[in-house]
């Protein structure tokens, strides 16, 4: 039982950026850096994105189907929205096949972090043994859309961005 969403979070960015996993794992090559503390600026995020695909996950909504008695218990259950935030170095689309390219690599990492996250058996505790609080015991894929590309600069590059929601169960001991 979890007393914290940090390790579910941490989780996700072990599969996302380390490569870790039970049962199915990111290649090196599939891998994302992970971003930490974006002020927002494409500049950066482009010029990190060049190298290697950013990824950051955040919690965007809690909710509990319960009702007063549960109070009581030790446990308390929770659904929630995890967003996990994909950002990529989109070249000048005076180079199409560079662009070509960019876009199949997102739809082929959408695949691939859903196989990577969705797996029941991957997100349940941290390299650490910590419990993530994941109920069901995985993620599920809602929906993922493409953020408007930013011009970056003169406009030579550009930034992509797809933001995919997840849904689940967490479980969390208030009185642990």
């Amino acid at each position: 039982m979890a007393t914290t969403t940090a390790f579910l979070l941490e989780r996700i960015y072990e599969l996302l950026v380390d490569g870790a996993g039970t049962a199915r794992r990111l290649a090196k090559s599939e891998r994302f850096a992970r971003l930490r503390a974006s002020t927002g600026d494409p500049r950066t995020l482009s010029a990190r994105a060049r190298v290697q695909p950013l990824v950051e996950a955040r919690i965007t909504e809690l909710s509990t189907e319960q009702g007063p008695a549960d109070e009581l218990h030790s446990d308390h259950h929770y659904r929630f929205v995890v967003v996990v935030q994909r950002w990529y170095f989109l070249g000048h689309e005076s180079d199409p096949a560079s662009v070509e390219k960019t876009f199949v690599r997102v739809a082929d990492d959408l695949m691939r972090t859903r196989a990577v996250l969705c797996h029941p058996s991957n997100l349940l505790r941290t390299v650490e043994d910590q419990d993530t609080g994941i109920g069901g015991p995985a993620l599920v894929l809602l929906r993922s859309r493409m953020l408007r590309p930013q011009q970056v600069g003169e406009g030579a590059d550009r930034l992509l961005g797809y933001m995919d929601e997840y849904e689940a169960t967490f479980a969390f001991s208030p009185d642990a």
